[in-house]
């Protein structure tokens, strides 16, 4: 019985923080701001997700979080374009470029019982199918094909296809996972 990974398309992000103190989830970045009424666009970690709703407050910042309410948001072939409240015009969009954006972990329904979070998989161990350590799971990242799992070995990050976004098995109290790892992986020759 495999585990899914889909439920909303929460993703870790590639610097592999589950947020701050685990209540933070990145879910992408703010990019350039489109027309001038303040839309701007998100680049989710998951580009299939549809987290981005109106009504939803998502927060920015490094060291201080500041929350932003959606008034509207629609996805477009180059991501989602969000307008958020207060946000009144292209320099104050364009002031928000390159901000990280997250939603607390909280807010988040509860995965199936066969699904799981990325960023609840951050700090795990994984394992290969014939029990190998791979090394401590750090992030995700989608690459446009499919998911990619990072984990830290031997101070070198590994690159781990997930091409169905599927792992063989997670067991949060035994703190590992298992992965199908195709042959020729660099960095996991012994």
């Amino acid at each position: 019985s495999r585990l899914s990974t889909s439920r909303s398309g929460i993703t870790a992000g590639r610097s592999g923080s589950a947020g701050k103190a685990g209540a933070w989830i990145a879910l992408g970045k703010l990019g350039r701001p489109h027309g001038v009424r303040g839309e701007i666009y998100v680049r989710l970690d998951n580009p299939s997700s549809e987290i981005l709703e109106s009504g939803r407050t998502v927060w920015v910042g490094e060291n201080e979080f500041r929350g932003l309410l959606i008034e509207k948001a629609r996805p477009t072939p180059r991501g989602w374009l969000v307008l958020f409240e207060g946000v009144d015009g292209r320099d104050v969009a364009a002031a928000l470029t390159n901000e990280i954006v997250y939603v607390r972990r909280s807010e988040l329904p509860e995965p199936d019982d066969d699904e799981v979070y990325f960023a609840d998989l951050v700090g795990l161990i994984a394992r290969s199918s014939e029990g190998e350590e791979l090394g401590t799971v750090v992030g995700f990242f989608d690459n446009g094909a499919h998911q990619v799992c990072v984990v830290e070995r031997d101070g070198d990050e590994v690159l781990l296809p997930l091409p169905d976004d599927e792992f063989v098995e997670v067991d949060f109290e035994a703190g590992h996972l298992v992965i199908e790892v195709p042959e020729g992986i660099p960095g996991l020759d012994s």
